[in-house]
């Protein structure tokens, strides 16, 4: 067998970049590097992880996202309840437990807001899964143990019930504790892992000129591990009570002091304030891996912690923007543009998009003066209509944002273009379609096919009689995904990768026109792009150019 050739294998067809031409938009010029730099992009998603590989900085050595924003609420915690910091240094959470708090943090009013939130209300569906699969594991060791161990103590018991020099008394007591430990087997048989997730408290406060929050992660760890079973289940079975001294820690930082209250000692972590301010994120466990930000508002009664819903989101701004500094060929279409993140799919909804949280991003995008928009994201539609598209229009027309959404995977029928683009003409929808490299790259074709649309990608035109899909773009590619998936990267494809390729690829010539001070219009725009496609040779009744 040969060797693998690595100068042959198309690494491009990773990041489809060669199709759109995109390549020559890096070639420097004047000692100028075209990249997108200076361009914003705003992600309508399911939210952005900013510690995922690829997605932290620019070339330039900006942060990539400028803000990261969950415009749905799902990680919403009320904090308007006070606390008053005790004698003990301590502030005694929402959830009744301890917290320790570092000397250091400025607190000029010693008055903390307090909220507590269950971490399964707003964590991705698949991490849950993931995290509650180890704690099952630890749950049925732990269980069994105890079984075990009551199962070892029955058998002593019987052993010495049966004994003849006895007295009946001793045989009342031994009784007594025999059918003791069959109620408490019972109870523990009865017990199940109820997947309910671990309670987080969260402290909010004025330092004097920041808002700040610290979010209690410090045992976090310990549900994941079903050691939150330990205390009282260890010493009914083992009956001793010498080994559980009440000064006794339960780990380094979460520990039951001298008058038997647990505490938390959350003055390891660290404060945080709003992202866009400190542009910092945090993980709450080296076992979750989630990265998540904070954002607080309404004067400290509300702090959101924003994460992801899925990897959807991550994934996407990969393919607009994500920047690679030892490998080219990974990067995104735009590495040197900053983008928002502004999280529509809802947790809560199976990360379904509301109106609300649509609205909500809109304005995001305006308060930025976002240059571009993508949304690869949205359902079937039949007649335009709605608060959106109008707002949209609205973004459009009158504050010059260029809109680019995905079309949808419902084709290969004619009118089948979703929305929001089939809601409203100001947005330019785009079809996916593939070409040589990327079947070769990304699925490993043999039987390599010509460039063509993806059958399932949704075709024009509205019942309106507007194009609905005005551009096809690639419809796939292997981009950053979070990482609480533990992985890199991923292929997705669909005209959710569709529309990012052709926004990352408007965003390099924004980047230019920028540079070179040349005025530009939504409509130019959109015009260029339709008038400067190659014809694909896909149905030309759906108006699919590429």
């Amino acid at each position: 067998m040969d060797d693998f050739d690595t100068n042959t294998f198309p690494k491009f067809g990773v990041m489809p970049k060669q199709e759109t031409e995109v390549l020559k938009f890096f070639a420097a010029e004047n000692g100028k590097n075209f990249n997108g730099n200076g361009v914003i992009v705003a992600i309508l998603d399911g939210g952005c992880d900013p510690g995922a590989q690829g997605l932290m900085v620019t070339p330039e050595g900006k942060p990539k996202f400028i803000d990261v924003i969950d415009a749905t609420g799902s990680g919403d915690v009320d904090t308007s309840k006070t606390a008053k910091l005790n004698d003990d240094g301590t502030v005694t959470g929402l959830s009744g437990i301890k917290l320790k708090i570092n000397p250091k943090w400025k607190n000029p009013s010693n008055v903390f807001k307090v909220g507590m939130i269950r971490a399964y209300k707003f964590f991705p569906k698949p991490l849950v899964k993931r995290v509650e699969k180890i704690r099952s594991e630890k749950f049925g060791i732990k269980k069994k143990k105890y079984m075990d161990s009551i199962e070892g103590k029955l058998d002593e018991l019987i052993k010495d019930i049966n004994k003849k020099d006895i007295s009946v008394a001793e045989q009342k007591s031994i009784k007594a504790k025999i059918d003791d430990m069959k109620t408490f087997k019972s109870e523990i048989e009865k017990i199940s892992n109820d997947k309910c997730g671990p309670i987080m408290d969260v402290l909010c406060w004025n330092d004097g000129t920041e808002w700040c929050c610290v979010v209690d992660t410090t045992n976090i760890n310990k549900y994941y591990n079903c050691e939150d079973m330990y205390v009282n289940s260890e010493v009914s079975v083992d009956e001793k009570t010498d080994d559980t001294d009440s000064d006794a820690k339960m780990d380094s930082y979460c520990y039951i002091n001298n008058n038997g209250e647990r505490i938390n000692d959350i003055s390891i972590l660290t404060p945080m304030i709003n992202y866009k301010k400190s542009l910092k994120y945090g993980t709450l466990s080296d076992i979750d891996l989630l990265n998540y930000c904070i954002n607080i508002y309404d004067d400290g009664n509300i702090v959101s912690i924003v994460v992801p819903s899925s990897s959807h989101g991550s994934h996407v701004a990969g393919i607009i923007g994500a920047y690679y500094k030892d490998d080219i060929t990974r990067n995104g279409m735009a590495p040197g543009c900053q983008m928002i993140s502004i999280k529509i799919g809802d947790t809560r909804l199976g990360t379904m998009e509301t109106n609300q949280a649509l609205m909500r991003g809109l304005n995001y995008v305006k308060e930025y003066k976002c240059d571009l928009v993508n949304m690869s994201y949205g359902e079937p539609s039949t007649f335009p209509s709605g608060a959106f598209p109008n707002e949209v229009d609205r973004l459009v027309w009158k504050y010059g944002t260029i809109f680019i959404s995905s079309a949808g995977n419902d084709g290969p029928c004619l009118s089948t273009a979703g929305a929001p683009q089939s809601a409203t003409n100001s947005i330019v929808g785009i079809g996916a379609m593939f070409t040589p490299n990327m079947i070769k790259t990304e699925y490993g074709l043999c039987d390599i096919p010509n460039m063509n649309a993806y059958t399932w990608t949704s075709r024009g035109p509205t019942l309106d009689g507007a194009l609905g899909v005005k551009i096809c773009a690639p419809g796939g590619a292997i981009s950053p995904i979070p990482t609480y998936n533990l992985s890199k990267s991923q292929l997705m494809n669909g005209t959710s990768m569709a529309s990012p390729n052709a926004c990352g690829n408007v965003a390099l010539l924004l980047g230019i026109l920028k540079d070179k001070k040349i005025k530009y219009t939504p409509t130019g725009i959109e015009t260029a792009l339709i008038n400067s496609a190659s014809n694909a040779g896909i149905e030309t009744i759906a108006k699919d150019m590429v």
